[in-house]
C-alpha cells in the first residue's frame, strides 16, 4: 500500500512539473492584461447601459423612499443642592452600611438613563401612555405643503382611532410590543459626550420627532424622580423605625440628620421637573431632511452595474480563452 501511495505522488509531482513547465497550458489560464482592456474597451457600451441602467433602477428606488428629520437636543446632568449633597458626603458611608441612599449628586444616574431610554420596558410605557403604536407603523410620509401626515388607511383608522382588520390573517394590522419597541429604539440615539447628553429622534415628521425627543427627556427625568421619591419616603421610615429602636443620643442625632438629607431629596424631587437632566439646547423643528441621500443611493446603484458588467465581461474572456 505504502509503494502505491508513494507513486501515486510521484504522478502528481510528475504532471504538477509538466503543467508549470508547459507553455501551451499555462497560455490557457493566463490573463493578458492587454486583451482584457481591449474586451473591456469593445464591451463599453454594455458597462455603460448597465451604470445606466441600475443608476436608473436605484433613483426609482430612492424617489419611493420617503424623507427622514431628525432632531436633537443637549443636556446636562442637573445640580444637586449643596445641603443635600453635604448631608450625604457627611453620613454616606454610615447610610451606606444601613444601605440607604441620600441622594444628591450621582454621576452613575445618566449612564443608567443612557441605557434605559433604549429598554424595551421604559420604551414600552412611553408608547402605551403617549399611544404611539399608531404613529410608528401607520405614517408613511409626510405633507410638507400641509404640514400635516399621510396615513396608511388601509391599517388604520383616523377617524375612528382604530386599527383595521388583515383579513388574510384574521387579525389586526396592530403591531406587538417588541416590534413597536424594536422600531422606536432604531430612532433613537443617545449618548454622553464630556458630560453632556446627547439625545436626537428621526421621524418621518418633523414636529413629532421634535415632540418625542421632548417625551423621552421628560420621561427620563420623571423616572428618577419617582424613583428618588420613591426611596426618599422608604428610607424616612426606616430611620424613623431606627430612631425608635435606639436609646443612644448620638446615634440618634445622626439618624435625624439622615432624615433631613431624605427630606430635602423629596422636597427637590417634588418641585423640580428637570430633575436628573437640565435642557441646553432645545429640540428645534428641522427644516431640512436628515435622510436619505438619495445621490449616494444612485451612484452606489449605478457603479454596482458597472461591477456586475465588467464581471461579465471577465468570465466571457475567460470562457472564450478555454
Amino acid at each position: 500500500m505504502n509503494k502505491i501511495s508513494q507513486g501515486r505522488e510521484r504522478e502528481a509531482k510528475k504532471n504538477q512539473r509538466s503543467f508549470v513547465n508547459d507553455p501551451v497550458l499555462l497560455s490557457e489560464y493566463e490573463i493578458d492584461l492587454g486583451e482584457l482592456f481591449t474586451v473591456f474597451w469593445r464591451g463599453k457600451w454594455l458597462v455603460l447601459g448597465a451604470g445606466f441602467l441600475f443608476s436608473l433602477i436605484s433613483m426609482t428606488y430612492a424617489l419611493t423612499l420617503p424623507n427622514q428629520y431628525r432632531v436633537e437636543a443637549v443636556y446636562a446632568p442637573a445640580q444637586s443642592e449643596s445641603g443635600v449633597s453635604g448631608l450625604a458626603s457627611q453620613y454616606g458611608g454610615l447610610a451606606a452600611i444601613a444601605g440607604i441612599n441620600l441622594g444628591g449628586a450621582n454621576t452613575e444616574d445618566i449612564d443608567q438613563a443612557i441605557v434605559l431610554a433604549k429598554s424595551w420596558p421604559f420604551l414600552e410605557a412611553v408608547i402605551q401612555k403617549y399611544n404611539l403604536s399608531p404613529f410608528l407603523f401607520a405614517v408613511v410620509g409626510w405633507e410638507e405643503s400641509s404640514q400635516s401626515l399621510v396615513w396608511d388607511q388601509e391599517k388604520f383608522s383616523v377617524s375612528k382611532n382604530t386599527w383595521l382588520k388583515n383579513y388574510e390573517t384574521g387579525e389586526t394590522y396592530g403591531p406587538t410590543s417588541f416590534e413597536s419597541y424594536e422600531l422606536l429604539s432604531s430612532m433613537i440615539l443617545i449618548k454622553n459626550e464630556g458630560g453632556l447628553v446627547r439625545l436626537s429622534v428621526e421621524f418621518l415628521s418633523p414636529q413629532l420627532a421634535s415632540e418625542w425627543v421632548q417625551i423621552l427627556a421628560s420621561e427620563l427625568n420623571l423616572y428618577f424622580q419617582l424613583r428618588d421619591m420613591r426611596d426618599a419616603k422608604e428610607n424616612i421610615e426606616y430611620l424613623n423605625r431606627k430612631i425608635s429602636e435606639t436609646g443612644i443620643s448620638q446615634m440618634q442625632s445622626v439618624f435625624y440628620g439622615m432624615i433631613e438629607s431624605q427630606m430635602k431629596v423629596l422636597m427637590l424631587a417634588e418641585v423640580k421637573l428637570d430633575y436628573l437632566m437640565t435642557e441646553i439646547v432645545p429640540a428645534k423643528v428641522p427644516e431640512r431632511k436628515s435622510g436619505p441621500n438619495r445621490k449616494v443611493i444612485v451612484i452606489l446603484g449605478g457603479l454596482l452595474g458597472v461591477f456586475f458588467a465588467l464581471l461579465y465581461l471577465i468570465f466571457r474572456y475567460i470562457w472564450v480563452k478555454k
